[in-house]
């Protein structure tokens, strides 16, 4: 008698964190100041590669748009909310077993303003923060980094993110990915990935 014992492929699942998790306006000083584009892009990826305290990066934005660190402050962390039905669809993901983590270029320090602390370890098994590593999206290296951390291979993971070069950078160490647009359009596609 032959028997087949089948496992799940997938076994991980990865979530950038804005856009995807948090809900953003990220964008919104650049939109406020756009003739200051350069300089708060610059700032913003040398907090993400960790070069940059939150601190830091408050008071470089203030000198850039003449507010305050407080106004700075205040905007960039009020725009910021938990993607409900995303959180209900991982909190799900975990009682069916998979492993789940967030990935996020994000200066230290920031993660947990935004997310509190015991909301975070109730969500994910991991989470890799570029400022934290030294590394950043799209790198080869933080996404193995983050399959390390869960002890499982490339192959059985699924990463998602609002970025397409992003999910490119996840597709060429062997993920599966999902460009995420919206909750409905992500769940659809998560379903047939998880199948």
């Amino acid at each position: 008698m032959h028997f087949c014992y089948t496992t799940k492929m997938i076994k991980a699942i990865i979530f950038d964190c804005f856009g995807v998790l948090l809900v953003d306006s990220r964008q919104s000083l650049i939109d406020e100041f756009p003739e200051k584009k350069r300089e708060l892009l610059d700032f913003r990826a040398q907090a993400d590669r960790g070069h940059m305290s939150r601190k830091e990066l408050l008071e470089a934005f203030s000198e850039v748009t003449g507010l305050t660190t407080e106004a700075v402050d205040q905007q960039l962390c009020s725009e910021h909310t938990l993607n409900r039905p995303l959180v209900r669809y991982i909190k799900e993901l975990r009682t069916q077993g998979y492993k789940v983590a967030m990935l996020s270029n994000l200066g230290r320090g920031w993660f947990h303003e935004l997310v509190p602390y015991d909301e975070a370890i109730a969500l994910f098994d991991d989470i890799v923060i570029s400022g934290e590593v030294g590394m950043v999206k799209p790198q080869p290296e933080i996404y193995q980094l983050a399959c390390d951390n869960l002890s499982v291979e490339s192959q059985d993971v699924v990463f998602v993110d609002d970025i397409e070069r992003n999910c490119a950078g996840a597709e060429a160490v062997g993920m599966k990915s999902i460009f995420y647009k919206d909750f409905e359009q992500f769940q659809l596609q998560a379903e047939r990935l998880l199948k």
